[in-house]
């Protein structure tokens, strides 16, 4: 399988969007399970081992995206999925991946936890700004957090770039570590116009996901259990369509002719 990274036009940045509601709806229930999986992982670990669970959690994420990746390339087959392939890249049959996936996952850990600390010395919000006359004020309190957001997107931007890719190169193409990260870093960086594109479309629809969802909370009041639930389920189902946009995004710049990229459709 060759690994050269092609260069794409920007529009494509858009297809992958597309094609990636188009693999959800090919199977929603089997995506969404994975999804909920992936969150009870990263949550159990969190909420059991505080500290090192949010780091174990990071060293496992790598692992994690590449189970989801062949998820959506069995889907995009019209294979059965089960949540079990969550895992397939620790599993038996993949051993000789367990420990370049913990190598990946562990320099993931530490970047994110750098990122983690940028961001709270150059992004941090200051509570006596926030706090007028006792009370919080919201729109100093949104501009900080604007401000907070802003330095840990442009910290996490470089890492984002190292392991767009470096998961499915690893695990499809058997590249070691260092190379699986410069060849995503590389990819990334030749097709930026087309990953503008898709944050851009990505943004836009999380925006109409939020307005939707604020809308039939104003104008039908729900309990609060109903709307937490119903709030778990809107981000469940952004999460799986978004991994689901991977997998079309890596097929554009690797491997393009792969379930109908020639032209032929998903």
């Amino acid at each position: 399988m060759g690994t050269q990274a092609q260069t794409v036009a920007a529009k494509e940045g858009w297809r992958w969007l597309t094609f990636g509601f188009t693999l959800f709806k090919k199977n929603p229930a089997g995506m969404l399970s994975l999804t909920v999986s992936y969150f009870g992982v990263v949550l159990f670990l969190s909420l059991v081992i505080p500290f090192a669970g949010s780091v174990l959690a990071a060293m496992l994420s790598p692992g994690l995206n590449a189970g989801m990746l062949t998820a959506c390339r069995m889907v995009a087959r019209g294979l059965p999925i089960n949540p079990s392939i969550l895992f397939s890249a620790f599993l038996e049959e993949n051993k000789r991946f367990l420990k370049p996936f913990l190598r990946m996952g562990s320099l993931y850990a530490l970047l994110v936890l750098l990122v983690s600390l940028l961001a709270s010395s150059f992004g941090s919000i200051d509570m006596d700004l926030v706090m007028q006359d006792g009370k919080p004020d919201p729109a100093e309190m949104m501009s900080q957090m604007v401000n907070v957001l802003a330095v840990m997107a442009i910290a996490y931007l470089p890492v984002m770039m190292l392991f767009w890719y470096a998961p499915a190169l690893l695990l499809w193409h058997e590249m070691p570590v260092g190379k699986a990260l410069f060849f995503s870093f590389l990819a990334v960086w030749r097709n930026r116009t087309a990953f503008l594109i898709y944050a851009t479309g990505w943004f836009l629809w999380l925006m109409a996901c939020v307005s939707v969802f604020t809308l039939i909370s104003l104008l039908l009041p729900l309990p609060t259990f109903l709307a937490g639930a119903l709030n778990f389920i809107m981000v469940v189902g952004i999460f799986s369509v978004t991994l689901c946009t991977f997998y079309p995004s890596y097929l554009s710049v690797f491997e393009p002719k792969e379930l109908g990229f020639d032209g032929t459709g998903v």
